[in-house]
């Protein structure tokens, strides 16, 4: 273990483009990289990054409570109200219409309705 900790310490920096098998396959050294990574991201980056996952864990709790009730209907519902709401979250903190747009998957022009 130490030897991987070694080579974390002394192959990764910024310039890294590629990342030994040996570090992604370790538990441990893996999880470090993904932290380094997320770590790199600008502030408007990491907002993203944030606004993404939200989106993702709200979309899965639409989809959940659709299958639960059993109507794809109700599904397709939650899973647009979700990407709305996401998008009224982002709009009010200024974020750029391109960049939510790309982000729910609605169009600028509903962006805009909000």
């Amino acid at each position: 273990m130490a030897v991987l900790w070694l080579r974390f310490l002394t192959e990764i920096d910024r310039d890294t483009d590629e990342i030994p098998a040996e570090l992604l396959e370790n538990p441990e050294t893996s999880k470090a990289l993904k932290i380094l990574e997320k770590s790199a991201y600008n502030e408007a980056e990491l907002r993203a990054y944030e606004y993404y996952w939200d989106a993702v864990y709200n979309e899965r709790g639409a989809i959940r409570h659709g299958y639960k009730q059993g109507h794809a209907e109700g599904r397709a519902e939650g899973v647009e109200e979700t990407k709305r709401e996401n998008a009224r979250r982002m709009k009010a903190k200024g974020y750029p219409v391109e960049d939510i747009a790309e982000i729910t998957g609605l169009t600028a022009e509903a962006i805009n309705s909000l």
